[in-house]
């Protein structure tokens, strides 16, 4: 259940009011120790978020130039290291080839779906690898929310392949 308020939408706003009634219970507390209580507020801001479902910050996705990616804050995300991250049998992408992929005139941009709302989801043809890429990327000047990279690479799945060659 959501309601709004203040513009937000907030998930499941009577369980803060049951807890709250909860631990106001005096037969229900122990009065040898402080009674503490940790919540986790989930606030969606909408209409906030640059990444929409047609636009970045206002920018048509289809106007979006990514000029220049920089990979040097990967670390663990390294996509030419997927395969061997993940333990599987995936193909690794080189960042040389995910910044193809970026450039590519024919690409398939769309928000990446991320709860900061600061990502990118990028699907295109890299020459260089032979095969289409799917690539999240986030600009550098905007702060990181979620602690994660801000890049990352895979080949793309049959569903982003097809898509793709759709024009989508």
């Amino acid at each position: 259940m959501t309601r709004e308020h203040d513009g937000r939408r907030c998930s499941s706003p009577g369980r803060l009011d049951r807890a709250a009634r909860h631990a106001s219970d005096r037969s229900l507390r122990n009065t040898d120790k402080p009674l503490k209580l940790n919540f986790r507020v989930t606030v969606l801001y909408t209409g906030l978020v640059p990444a929409g479902e047609h636009d970045y910050d206002g920018v048509p996705y289809g106007d979006l130039i990514f000029e220049d990616i920089d990979w040097s804050e990967i670390g663990e995300h390294d996509p030419a290291r997927r395969s061997e991250r993940k333990g599987s049998t995936e193909r690794d992408v080189h960042t040389e080839w995910a910044t193809e992929a970026c450039q590519d005139d024919a690409r398939w941009i769309r928000s990446a779906g991320s709860g900061s709302g600061l990502t990118v989801k990028v699907t295109g043809y890299s020459a260089m690898a032979g095969f289409v890429v799917t690539v999240i990327v986030a600009p550098k000047d905007r702060p990181r929310c979620d602690g994660g990279g801000e890049a990352t690479a895979w080949e793309a799945k049959p569903s982003e392949v097809k898509r793709y060659e759709e024009g989508q």
